[in-house]
């Protein structure tokens, strides 16, 4: 649901519903990407809104990856400096 008002109270603006391709573009997806199930058959609006209200954002998972993948470097090149005790956890050596 989309709600939108402009200088003025709530009641007075619009709501209505997006558009399989607003919440695909809202999702970082392509346009008519949800279209289609994997048998070929188009999939209704209802099921395509309802899937994408359920999904993660693609920029979203792509900037977390990128967190990962730089923390994961970073530990790489420090591994060396440390060790790993009975309870995994990382410990200065002494």
């Amino acid at each position: 649901m989309f709600t939108f008002w402009y200088e003025g109270w709530e009641a007075e603006g619009v709501m209505r519903y997006l558009t399989p391709t607003e919440c695909e573009r809202l999702q970082g997806l392509p346009e008519g990407w949800t279209a289609y199930g994997h048998e070929g058959r188009t999939i209704s609006t209802g099921a395509r809104c309802k899937a994408l209200g359920n999904a993660i954002a693609l920029p979203c998972a792509e900037h977390i990856m990128a967190g990962i993948k730089c923390n994961a470097a970073l530990y790489s090149r420090r591994k060396k400096h440390f060790i790993f005790d009975s309870i995994n956890t990382i410990t200065a050596p002494s």
